[in-house]
């Protein structure tokens, strides 16, 4: 895996561990419609918090396209959020956080009925 660089899947899913119940607000600072953040709510509505987050920035990373500047994206809006912490750590810290920093749990797949079909949230 990629550790040296922001938008790597591993960064995403350590900082979706770090984050909590701000993540919807942060959703809207990184350009989410509020339509968008239901969607990702209901999608994942089985899986844990951290998964929906996950789900989130990956989306957001996708959205940005290579090349972009997904570090300093984040941390602005990190600070926004009030999550000034991580967005010192994402600015000071990385790409120097460790391997085992950036040790995460396992992401969980929660399966869901909706409009006759069963979806998968996240899969890694």
């Amino acid at each position: 895996m990629d550790f040296s660089t922001c938008d790597s899947d591993i960064f995403l899913r350590w900082l979706a561990n770090q984050l909590g119940s701000e993540w919807m607000e942060l959703a809207i600072y990184l350009n989410f419609r509020a339509d968008e953040v239901d969607r990702i709510n209901m999608d994942c509505m089985f899986a844990r918090t951290s998964d929906k987050i996950y789900a989130m920035l990956t989306q957001c990373r996708n959205r940005q396209g290579t090349g972009s500047n997904l570090k300093g994206i984040l941390q602005d809006a990190l600070k926004k959020c009030g999550r000034q912490d991580l967005a010192i750590k994402v600015k000071d810290e990385f790409p120097s956080l460790s391997k085992d920093q950036l040790t995460v749990q396992q992401p969980t797949i929660a399966i869901y009925y909706h409009t006759k079909h069963f979806h998968l949230c996240t899969i890694l």
